[in-house]
């Protein structure tokens, strides 16, 4: 295994690097969370994060079509506070909450 590196915005590297890397699996991580902490500009803040959700996800899957791999993980993000009960840890099956607070519902 190599590391590649390419701008994931840049669509036609990156397809290109995944053809050429031909993975049985692709894992997509991509964010730009470090250092988000200002919820009241949640839009601006998760501005790359959303375009790596959505334009590179996109471009990655159709890349992965034409070589065949078998198997596409992508990491989400839930976007809303769990509800406050149970474990720190929280699973899809976990409820959210309905009445987050104040500062989590402004941006």
């Amino acid at each position: 295994m190599s590391a590649i590196i390419v701008d994931p915005l840049d669509k036609p590297r990156l397809t290109a690097a995944v053809r050429r890397a031909e993975p049985e699996v692709i894992i997509h991580q991509l964010s730009a969370l470090s250092g988000v902490g200002n919820f009241r500009k949640f839009d601006q803040e998760f501005a790359l994060t959303n375009r790596f959700r959505t334009e590179v996800t996109d471009t990655l899957l159709a890349a992965a079509r034409t070589i065949g791999t078998r198997r596409f993980i992508a990491q989400s993000y839930c976007g809303w506070p769990y509800a406050r009960k149970g474990g720190p840890v929280k699973t899809e099956e976990d409820p959210l909450d309905p009445k987050p607070p104040e500062s989590f519902t402004k941006t």
